[in-house]
């Protein structure tokens, strides 16, 4: 059963939105770029994964994707978390290509591809690191001592995984996704005990949804990006091109030549994710290149935002935007 679904990354989109209202020659796309092929790419990694996870029995495993959680200082992510009355497994999913080695003397993947090769963190330390969060979290909310354990799985099938033959770690607990319900089924074999009740599972569950932290992310301030260095204007529906003109309640593109009533919807949420979560009259108009009060308020107005302050200080709030 699956408590808790993930949603498409912040991160991926920011670095979207970004990518459009930046100059082409803008020295901070290549890493901005970087940032959303990674967080793309991880996100398919780990909804490759749900395929085999969906023949779990629904009654007996709880599914978590994308659980953040806190823990006096620290925020900890788990890819997914599966809590039964037995024993609770954290899932790090890994989309990385090509060949893979498990180097255990320096905690590390080394990735070779294209006669080229890359090191990353090692994600068994990650998912460590996770069990201990995991495990305080549950003793300080719940009084529960749940067994933990973790698996990681290299998502991307074509991926060619190596190890040192003694690294035993690696061999017990990293795998493809083909061998992800084996691995879950030797993980059952251990853990016969029921640890909570089935009242207890249900209440720890709503417990770990409610206490779900969404990610928070200033891309502009990560890259140490002025606010004035993005192209601001409506951004085309169609074609996505910068800017369109607005005339006769209707916006224009110039560039492919189409027309839309709520293509500034759109661009009015870009400006909530990159920049701030109020908005002014004043600030509107700037944005959207409009060139009279009385259009912008009208526009507000339709768009229904929350709203601060008087006819004059006006202060308009983000919202979800549809």
């Amino acid at each position: 059963m699956i408590m808790q679904e993930r949603q498409y990354p912040l991160r991926a989109i920011l670095a979207k939105i970004s990518l459009m209202r930046l100059p082409l020659n803008h020295y901070k796309r290549p890493p901005i770029e970087e940032m959303f092929h990674r967080e793309d790419a991880g996100y398919w990694g780990e909804k490759a994964l749900d395929y085999y996870l969906s023949f779990l029995p629904n009654d007996k495993y709880y599914i978590f994707q994308h659980l953040r959680l806190t823990f006096e200082k620290w925020t900890f992510q788990i890819d997914f978390l599966l809590l039964t009355k037995n024993f609770a497994l954290i899932i790090e999913a890994k989309n990385y290509k090509g060949n893979l080695h498990f180097e255990s003397k320096f905690n590390q993947v080394i990735q070779t591809q294209n006669d080229k090769e890359k090191s990353y963190d090692d994600p068994l330390s990650q998912a460590q690191r996770q069990k201990i969060l995991l495990s305080k979290w549950l003793k300080k909310y719940t009084s529960i001592e749940l067994p933990i354990q973790y698996l990681v799985v290299m998502s991307n099938p074509n991926a060619l995984l190596k190890t040192d033959p003694d690294n035993t770690e690696v061999l017990k607990r990293v795998c493809k996704p083909f061998k992800l319900l084996d691995k879950i089924k030797e993980i059952e074999a251990t853990h016969q005990t029921e640890i909570m009740t089935e009242k207890e599972l249900r209440k720890t569950s709503r417990l770990l949804v409610k206490n779900h932290v969404p990610e928070q992310f200033n891309i502009l301030k990560y890259f140490k990006i002025a606010p004035e260095e993005i192209l601001t204007g409506v951004r085309c529906e169609s074609c996505g091109k910068l800017p369109m003109e607005y005339n006769k309640r209707k916006w224009y593109c110039p560039s492919c030549h189409t027309y839309s009533k709520t293509a500034h919807i759109e661009s009015v949420n870009d400006y909530f994710l990159l920049t701030k979560d109020t908005i002014t009259n004043s600030e509107f108009r700037d944005f959207l290149h409009l060139q009279t009060k009385d259009i912008a308020q009208k526009l507000l107005l339709k768009m229904n935002l929350p709203s601060t302050g008087n006819t004059k200080a006006r202060v308009y709030h983000k919202k979800e935007l549809t």
